[in-house]
């Protein structure tokens, strides 16, 4: 995929996402710098544990993947993996690429990836593809999903034949018009296209906020790429915790600054989607209450931003004296309307969302003048 191609698709769906909560008291590192304490490895052809080629080495506070590897040598795929289990969280970290690739992916874009909610890695037959849900890292890709025998809800673009050129089935966000399928490795298996937000020289920096089961989303350089809901395991149950790996897929790339932050339960919103459509009998078009509360144990920012395709196409309006943040188990609410058509072309359907909070302790919640949501 050739960033060129996806310039003018990424000036239409920047979008600004609401700050993150980022007390530094609250991260723990989960890469020390040194050594690889707190992680096991499986490397394809290899005792679980053991890395006899020495493909994974840590040098200058980064988790080098092949960085000792001879460029005519195979590139042998594996994973480094979490001890412990994590449900609700936000990870954050940053990669970058080396020069070198590996059969069998030498003639191929340059490879890696984020896996998490990984059920059962120590009975020795996780293999370096466990059960669970990736967040693809790979050159112009890097946000894409994965589903490895997993399943969840995304959302798909509705005129694939419009969607950026590049790998899998094309994916929208839901807050542009995408419309929601339910994934499997057996159907829709990948889901990409997404406008470029990584770059191929540098650092990049990746955040996966998490949910339990609930919802996920993925961030590049700051920027969301994707999001997921109702994650379930391959037998359709509700897949909610599991470890975090990261891959190496013969091509040299480097890992640093791995922080994670465990997460309370986010705010809530009394409707995750809200359609505003003309009554059959008056047509006229009624603005709608959200109640949002707190269920969690510390006070969160009460902030609302829309954010979307047609932003200008709603109004919100909070109460006087509105709150700036909700205690734990406060609730306020928020008044949202469709905003009059100024012309032909604010008269069609209309796809925003509200950020209530911050990204990663708030409530998403769409916005459609039309059904999109499940």
């Amino acid at each position: 995929m050739k960033n060129s191609l996806l310039r003018p698709a990424l000036a239409l769906l920047a979008l600004a996402t609401a700050p993150l909560a980022t007390r530094a008291a609250d991260w723990i590192e989960l890469f020390n710098g040194r050594d690889l304490t707190g992680w096991s490895i499986a490397v394809e052809g290899a005792p679980v544990g053991q890395d006899p080629k020495g493909h994974i080495v840590v040098r200058d506070r980064a988790i080098h993947m092949y960085a000792d590897t001879p460029t005519d040598a195979r590139g042998d795929f594996g994973v480094i993996v979490t001890d412990k289990k994590f449900s609700r969280f936000h990870l954050t970290f940053e990669y970058a690429w080396g020069p070198k690739k590996f059969a069998p992916r030498a003639d191929k874009l340059k490879d890696a990836g984020l896996l998490y909610h990984i059920a059962n890695p120590n009975e020795r037959t996780w293999g370096i593809w466990p059960v669970s849900v990736e967040c693809q890292i790979q050159e112009g890709d890097t946000g894409d999903l994965v589903f490895l025998k997993t399943s969840a809800v995304t959302w798909l673009h509705p005129q694939p034949g419009t969607a950026p050129e590049g790998q899998g089935s094309p994916g929208l966000l839901p807050e542009f018009g995408g419309r929601p399928e339910r994934c499997t490795q057996q159907h829709y298996a990948y889901v990409g296209r997404y406008p470029v937000y990584d770059t191929l020289e540098g650092w990049n920096r990746v955040d996966a906020i998490v949910h339990a089961d609930e919802t996920a989303v993925h961030l590049v350089n700051g920027q969301v790429r994707s999001r997921i809901a109702k994650i379930t395991d391959h037998t359709g149950a509700p897949l909610a915790s599991g470890h975090i790996a990261l891959q190496l897929e013969a091509a040299e790339v480097l890992y640093r600054d791995i922080r994670l932050r465990e997460l309370p339960e986010p705010l809530r919103a009394s409707a995750s989607t809200l359609i505003f459509t003309p009554s059959p009998t008056t047509r006229s078009i009624p603005p709608q209450t959200l109640t949002i509360t707190n269920p969690g144990p510390a006070p969160v920012p009460f902030t609302v931003e829309l954010i979307g395709r047609d932003p200008a196409r709603f109004t919100v309006t909070r109460p006087a004296g509105s709150p700036t943040e909700l205690a734990p188990g406060a609730s306020a609410e928020i008044t949202i309307a469709r905003a009059p058509a100024v012309n032909a072309a604010s008269s069609g359907p209309a796809y925003a969302a509200l950020q209530i909070g911050p990204i990663d302790l708030g409530a998403f919640v769409l916005l459609s003048t039309e059904p999109a949501s499940p």
